[in-house]
């Protein structure tokens, strides 16, 4: 009976270890949302004045892909990052007992 005891306790304390875990996962996922929403921003303000280099002439055909490549990258970041919070408001949802709901 003391071993069952014992062994209920110890689930019970790794299932809340696991729900603060998915608490701190959850809360830096959404921390990261903000600075790559800012880069996204900021990658695409660059590449539209390099198309107005590229336009008149003064930037070569490879600085402007390479200006293009950086804003699609951080379009991609972005929503790696949005993703990534919303996966993990779902696991805080399931261990909450709520179930998975999309």
């Amino acid at each position: 009976l003391k071993k069952c005891e014992f062994n209920a306790n110890t689930t019970q304390v790794a299932v809340l270890n696991t729900e603060r875990f998915g608490y701190e996962q959850q809360y830096d996922a959404a921390r990261l949302t903000i600075p790559y929403d800012s880069v996204a921003k900021s990658a695409n303000i660059s590449f539209e004045l390099a198309t107005k280099r590229f336009d008149v002439g003064v930037m070569q055909t490879i600085e402007w892909l390479t200006n293009q490549n950086n804003l699609t990258r951080a379009k991609v970041d972005k929503v790696v990052a949005q993703y990534e919070y919303i996966f993990r408001m779902k696991v805080l949802e399931f261990y909450k007992g709520q179930g998975i709901k999309l």
